[in-house]
């Protein structure tokens, strides 16, 4: 394995990190991490105290682990995610914010973070608000001003509160969000919700992590014609000069793999000269 310490970031210097691993502006890696080949870390993340990062990961901007957390290969961590101390996750795992109620779960589809008083003066501090779209805002104090720059949606929610009554309130605003801005689109006998990250097939269902779902309107999109690699990394990355064609492919790879074991399209999604395109004929 191709692995060295990198000379250039001081804060390094007691971890081991591979080579070609991309590390963003902002990220803090604390000593005695391990981060293995083929990783990308986002911008103002943090790798804790003896984490073991392995092969071909995807850590998302903002995104955190404890100490002593260990993943496996090809690992994504989504935005504003966080794995705690000592965690192990498996292979090909994809963590995102979800929200249990009622026995399903719903995908929240913005950025949606929970804070005190404090926390919510680092986010005006550091422009976090940008990224975040609802903030419930943990209220003990009747003397306090919201700084009228941030941009978020902010939701007062006033102290003491049963923790039962204020999930329940978060999961009323979920589904009514769900509900409002919910998009579907039907071809065959699916039903493919984008907004959701859903794609139905009679009695069964498939979900989407947020890098699969753009990956497959895209190509749902182009109808039955190719897309190259180099536009779906544009429409999707933005060129981000931190993604390439691995971690495209890595995306790739993970969504065959579920439309053939969830659904049972095998070959659905196929791999051409030209680029990618979904087969429709095998519907």
């Amino acid at each position: 394995m191709n692995i060295h310490i990198r000379p250039e970031i001081e804060a390094l210097k007691d971890s081991i990190i591979s080579k070609d691993t991309k590390i963003g502006e902002g990220t803090v890696i604390i000593s005695g991490s391990t981060i293995n080949i083929g990783t990308n870390i986002g911008n103002h993340c943090l790798v804790n105290t003896n984490s073991t990062i392995e092969h071909d990961n995807c850590f998302y901007d903002f995104s955190s682990c404890g100490p002593g957390s260990t993943t496996g290969g090809n690992v994504n961590l989504g935005k504003l995610s966080y794995i705690g101390i000592g965690s192990t996750i498996n292979n090909q795992i994809n963590i995102e914010f979800e929200l249990v109620f009622y026995d399903q779960k719903i995908l929240i589809s913005y950025p949606t973070i929970i804070a005190d008083i404090s926390a919510l003066k680092l986010i005006e501090k550091n422009s976090y608000h940008k990224d975040i779209k609802k903030i419930y805002l943990i209220n003990n104090s009747k003397n306090f001003e919201i700084d009228k720059k941030i941009e978020s949606e902010i939701i007062l929610i006033d102290m003491p509160i049963h923790i039962n009554d204020f999930f329940e309130r978060v999961a009323n605003d979920v589904v009514q969000e769900f509900n409002q801005n919910k998009q579907i689109v039907n071809f065959q006998d699916y039903n493919y919700d984008f907004n959701a990250r859903l794609l139905f097939h009679k009695n069964k269902s498939l979900r989407f992590t947020e890098k699969e779902n753009e990956i497959f309107a895209c190509l749902l999109n182009y109808n039955d014609k190719p897309i190259s690699k180099k536009k779906l990394l544009m429409d999707i990355w933005k060129y981000d000069d931190q993604i390439d064609t691995h971690t495209l492919e890595t995306h790739i790879y993970s969504l065959r793999k579920k439309l053939e074991s969830k659904l049972g399209l095998k070959n659905f999604l196929k791999h051409l000269d030209e680029g990618y395109q979904l087969d429709t004929s095998l519907l």
